[in-house]
């Protein structure tokens, strides 16, 4: 009996022991979850390993996608908060997968081994997903790239027998896979009550003017009233300034006054709530398409007639005609295969291929590629649901995540992005939420079968978006304290109509990331062209000092205030060519486009400074400039405010509490 004892509480132990050295490997991130080790937080990558005594802090809307080398399974952590990852899994909010032997042995090769020059392409073996989708787990699960001098048809045809499999696969679980959901509600973009801006009547004024609305309303009565409608703001700014000093002088009630921030010398730093707020780069590479691009294409399947669509004005070209068009039987599950089967033949895979290179060739976006392919199909086809099922063919095979669903008859395609997007419904699938871009959708039948490799769409634009260019009229723009300091510009209208189009969002639902990810996207070409040449000759030869400042003092006093609230209906953040366009900016506008032109036109590091109401700015200088900063990573950022019209830089807005400010870094 005891020595019964002895043995059962000797694999107590040993079983004990192993739980505590399980090992899991990181397959997916999404969001910015930590690990902390010895009291230093490190931001989780793809391929980390984890045990289940590390201590991580999930935030809200991240996850963490695990495979358990011991157990064989998969685990999408979505759970936030802090605390060890054995009792984070044991939450029922996650989701659990059994996986094969073959498939986790795989993936945890793929994973390991990046970094290095891999000399063979790792084929995703299959598996058994909680849905009871069933791949061929025999399936090689490695094969030899082939060399340019050896015979690839082998290597060729196990790739593409293993990708007919798991289509043929996708497509039998696709009859049996559809579901009635509910709609989440429409996450709403947090707002709140902007700080109005204060002018300073003379940089040396210990009161400044809170400028009200009574006060904007004159002012735009008094631009409406020029005879020149292009007219800058400047026109008229000396009169509105010569009009608050006599109602200063005579202390009129109408006008509202704060006391200024005096000038901080010797220079004082701010302290600020959150020290930064590091926003991921930009994620250049595109999703791997369900086959590789290099086996897509077969001339003798094409067409050569070419068939020319436009997507935001600019005209791409494939090659179409009308054997590709083709008719659903209904509107049944079913149905919905059969159509499937239809446009994965030998010529729509030459069309994805297509696809893919204006894609390439463009520089698009995600969101501007998901354009591209569903204005396509609309235009080629006629808005229906052959459409939307060859949208998401095309989409689905360039390595997008998408399900499809049917509302009352009508077939849609739902999108999973790895931003959170406002404003618009979404279901939530396996801990995966898939947005829809239709209003008011409530209830759905969704298929919830997936592809291998599926990716959620990314909103960062990490390259200039490459429109044909539609000319608007000219605007001047105009310092009022250095008057040399003037530009005219044209907008792009099929540009601005791409920026109207693309959803706001932001990242792990912190409303900071939102004007990161506007603030990091390149300034359009035809922008830079245009003004860029009449501004460097007046800022050439001046100190970075001098350059902030001109440049400062023209985003102050050359751009007319509004809030969003009247003149959207709520918040509506501008990309740096809106702000040229529209008549009217907000604080974040500004900030954003001075930022802009600060990196590309003086070369030096910025920050965005939020305080609640209100987005300032804050330089990184080279040089000794006095005034209010912010210190983070050995360097000083000195403030400079682009609604704190007339304030020189280092001067930080009366009513904003450095107590309550937070810093959100930007790329140079």
């Amino acid at each position: 009996m005891i020595k019964r004892l002895l043995l059962l509480l000797t694999c107590f132990v040993c079983l004990t022991a192993g739980a505590q050295k399980a090992t899991y490997i990181i397959k997916e991130v999404t969001g910015l979850p930590e690990k902390t080790t010895n009291g230093k937080k490190v931001v989780l990558q793809k391929g980390d390993q984890l045990t289940d005594a590390d201590q991580l802090n999930i935030p809200f809307n991240a996850r963490l996608t695990l495979i358990d080398q011991v157990a064989n399974k998969e685990y999408i952590v979505r759970t936030s908060g802090t605390g060890s990852l054995k009792t984070m899994l044991k939450d029922s909010k996650n989701t659990i997968v059994s996986r094969s032997k073959e498939y986790i042995a795989s993936v945890a090769s793929s994973l390991v081994r990046k970094g290095k020059t891999a000399s063979k392409r790792v084929v995703d073996p299959c598996t058994v997903t909680r849905d009871g989708l069933v791949y061929d787990e025999n399936a090689v699960a490695e094969a030899s790239e082939p060399e340019q001098n050896e015979d690839n048809w082998g290597f060729r045809k196990r790739y593409l027998e293993f990708r007919e499999k798991a289509w043929n696969t996708y497509l039998e679980f696709t009859k049996n896979a559809w579901a009635e959901y509910r709609s989440e509600e429409p996450m709403r973009m947090p707002s709140e009550k902007e700080l109005p801006p204060v002018i300073l009547l003379d940089e040396d004024d210990s009161e400044g003017v809170v400028l009200d609305d009574n006060l904007m309303v004159e002012l735009q009565k008094e631009q409406q009233a020029e005879e020149d409608a292009t007219a800058s703001v400047f026109s008229v700014f000396d009169k509105l300034v010569d009009k608050l000093k006599k109602k200063k002088k005579n202390k009129d009630k109408s006008v509202t006054t704060v006391a200024a921030r005096p000038k901080t010398e010797p220079s004082r730093p701010l302290q600020v709530e959150k020290e930064a707020l590091a926003i991921p780069a930009p994620v250049e590479e595109k999703p791997d398409p369900f086959i590789r691009q290099d086996y897509l294409k077969n001339e003798k399947a094409a067409t050569k007639q070419v068939y020319k669509f436009k997507v935001f004005g600019t005209e791409y070209q494939v090659h179409l005609d009308d054997s590709y068009k083709f008719k659903m039987k209904g509107t049944k599950e079913s149905d919905v295969v059969d159509a499937l089967k239809i446009v994965s033949t030998e010529k729509y895979r030459n069309l994805l291929s297509e696809c893919m290179e204006i894609r390439d060739s463009h520089e698009l976006s995600d969101w501007a590629y998901y354009k591209v392919l569903q204005s396509m199909a609309n235009q080629f086809m006629g808005k229906s649901n052959e459409a939307t099922l060859l949208s998401a063919f095309l989409y689905s095979w360039s390595g997008y995540k998408m399900r499809l669903a049917f509302d009352n008859g009508r077939l849609l395609m739902l999108l999973a992005c790895q931003h959170t997007i406002y404003n618009k419904s979404y279901f939530e699938l396996d801990g995966t939420r898939f947005y829809v871009m239709e209003d008011g959708v409530r209830s759905l039948n969704i298929c919830k079968a997936n592809l291998l490799n599926e990716q959620g769409l990314s909103l960062f634009i990490p390259k200039e978006q490459k429109f044909d260019m539609v000319q608007t009229p000219e605007r001047t723009f105009k310092s009022r304290k250095f008057p040399e300091m003037q530009f005219t510009v044209h907008s792009n209208k099929n540009q601005i109509d791409f920026c109207n189009d693309y959803p706001q969002s932001t990242i792990n639902d912190d409303l900071m990331t939102k004007w990161a990810i506007y603030a990091n996207v390149p300034m359009a070409a035809n922008i830079r062209d245009e003004i860029y040449p009449q501004l460097k000759p007046l800022l050439s030869g001046k100190s970075e000092y001098e350059q902030v400042r001109r440049l400062l003092d023209l985003i102050q006093t050359g751009f007319q205030y509004e809030l969003d609230d009247k003149i959207w209906g709520g918040d509506r953040p501008f990309f740096a060519e809106e702000t040229l366009y529209y008549p009217y900016q907000d604080c974040e506008d500004r900030s954003i486009l001075f930022s802009r032109l600060v990196r590309d036109l003086v070369g030096l590091p910025i920050i965005l400074v939020y305080y609640p109401g209100h987005l300032a700015t804050a330089v990184g200088f080279n040089e000794e400039v006095p005034g209010d900063y912010i210190k983070f990573g050995g360097r000083r950022y000195v403030v400079c405010d682009p609604t704190y019209i007339g304030a020189a830089v280092g001067r930080t807005m009366p009513q904003c509490d450095n107590s309550r400010a937070k810093v959100i870094l930007l790329d140079i």
